[in-house]
């Protein structure tokens, strides 16, 4: 899909500039607060969305353990943004399939970025 090579080629440039102008530097481990993306987001003129998606895995690559504290914390990051994203579509969902979906998810966002950053 033409469409995936592209979000691939802008994911990568964008993670690359943002690494090289320490873009990420002092922002820590998750949560993130909503005031610093959107500072990096103004500061480095990105979409809130891809913003978003750079911090994740910049927060992931720093990640050396699924066990680790800092990985819950990324995790629970993540699929709070997963679940405000697609409110709609979990609506009139039981709480054990939205969990499920939302896991599933999470889980897909994690491999591709671990995909992404493998090309960097």
């Amino acid at each position: 899909d033409p469409s995936e090579a592209f979000d691939d080629m802008r994911d990568r440039n964008d993670m690359r500039y943002l690494l090289d102008h320490q873009a990420f530097a002092g922002v820590g481990e998750a949560p993130v607060p909503r005031a610093k993306i959107d500072a990096l987001q103004r500061r480095f003129k990105l979409s809130r969305r891809q913003m978003t998606r750079c911090l994740e895995m910049a927060l992931l690559r720093d990640i050396t353990s699924e066990k680790s504290a800092a990985f819950a914390r990324f995790r629970l990051f993540v699929k709070q943004r997963i679940y405000a994203q697609n409110t709609d579509l979990l609506q009139g969902m039981d709480p054990d399939e939205k969990k499920q979906k939302v896991a599933e998810s999470f889980a897909a966002v994690v491999d591709d970025y671990r995909r992404l950053l493998s090309l960097l």
